[in-house]
């Protein structure tokens, strides 16, 4: 004999579920853990049951185990078994990431964008997609992310795509964030807007990489004139998390949108360069931007603590205390200098800097092997140009 709810609790099963209903989600009975799950039957009264009380985390479903849909009736429906991530089945696939936004594209085809840390200091946000297809025609598979690997970069500071060698960092963490949720990845396809849902002409950059072979393939950089863009309308914007877009960067197209893949734009404007590579060249060249260069030790040190090597560059340091073989920096960071002729003051040094750990965990300073010393007497070094 069926077992019939309460009529009670069958009403407040209607009343607490019908909010998530347009949304594809269904709750266990208290409401307070969610699970994403579309059919064309009626879902009213429906909940869930995971097979532990730990998959629950944040109000969604959460790592590995079996949830076990069930009907009005208290009667089984359906199971799903393995990896579960903010509320999404994510079948074999292990990812633990915060997810963004979440939208059904068509019928069949419903995509998650999620985000992955950025260790690069960087004014940058990294944001990639999973997609999900009907299997039958009534309810919806595990996720997928992987062949290819789509991510989008969101940012605003357009110079990082100017300098390649700044370009190459990012990428570099890219291809280290496709390598470890995706091991046999091949490809990446990498893109650049200030939106987090852009439409074609918000993508000022995208690039075509092969893991393989390690090159980048850069087929559209427009950094600087979108910076021109934005400089003129600076102000004016509506803020970013108002606007609403029609679709998602998965969608971009260089001609009129007929797929949910991306197409690559018709030709090149930039000449493959290698992934990953730092360049160790010694350098006396002092850059034209003084202030910008300054602004690259925290890059230069967070990308020698994910290589675990030495990184070349050119930097603006103020030194605070000096030996002829020995100096300390106290801005823009704390940072020990070694090599010859090196005196207090403003400077701009060219060399190897390492990361090593400061006195708190947090703390990002390092030591660097200089092979270039230009000693300067203004702030920032501004009267070397």
């Amino acid at each position: 004999m069926k077992k019939i709810l309460p009529i009670i609790a069958f009403a407040a099963c209607l009343f607490s579920r019908s909010a998530l209903a347009d949304f594809g989600m269904l709750a266990t009975e208290d409401g307070t853990c969610r699970f994403f799950y579309t059919t064309v039957k009626n879902t009213q009264g429906w909940y869930i049951k995971p097979s532990s009380p730990d998959m629950c985390q944040n109000g969604f479903l959460n790592k590995h185990g079996e949830v076990t849909i069930y009907n009005a009736f208290s009667i089984p429906v359906e199971q799903f078994y393995g990896f579960f991530n903010g509320g999404y089945w994510m079948g074999q696939t292990n990812l633990s990431a915060e997810i963004v936004t979440a939208r059904a594209e068509n019928n069949n085809v419903y995509k998650v964008s999620f985000a992955l840390p950025s260790e690069t200091g960087f004014d940058i946000r990294y944001l990639s997609q999973m997609t999900s297809k009907k299997t039958d025609g009534k309810t919806y598979g595990s996720f997928t992310f992987c062949n290819p690997f789509r991510i989008l970069i969101q940012t605003d500071d357009f110079g990082l795509f100017k300098d390649k060698k700044l370009t190459t960092e990012i990428i570099d963490e890219v291809a280290r964030h496709a390598q470890r949720l995706c091991p046999t990845e091949q490809a990446i396809q990498l893109f650049g807007s200030p939106k987090e849902n852009p439409k074609q002409e918000d993508i000022f950059f995208y690039a075509d990489i092969n893991l393989q072979t390690a090159q980048i393939d850069v087929k559209r950089n427009e950094a600087t004139a979108f910076a021109e863009k934005f400089e003129e309308k600076a102000g004016t914007d509506t803020p970013l998390e108002q606007i609403q877009t029609a679709s998602d960067y998965a969608s971009v197209q260089t001609g009129p949108a007929s797929s949910s893949d991306i197409s690559s734009p018709a030709s090149n404007i930039e000449i493959i360069i290698p992934v990953p590579k730092t360049d160790q060249s010694v350098s006396t060249e002092v850059p034209e931007n003084n202030n910008q260069i300054f602004d690259k030790i925290p890059h230069l040190l967070t990308l020698s603590r994910l290589t675990k090597t030495p990184v070349h560059g050119t930097t603006v340091v103020h030194i605070v205390k000096a030996t002829d073989t020995h100096a300390e920096t106290a801005v823009p960071l704390p940072l020990t200098l070694n090599g010859k002729d090196l005196k207090i003051g403003w400077a701009i040094i060219s060399g190897d800097f390492k990361h090593e750990t400061g006195k708190k965990t947090t703390e990002l300073t390092g030591s660097v092997e200089v092979k270039s010393f230009i000693p300067c007497t203004k702030e920032y070094c501004t009267d070397i140009q």
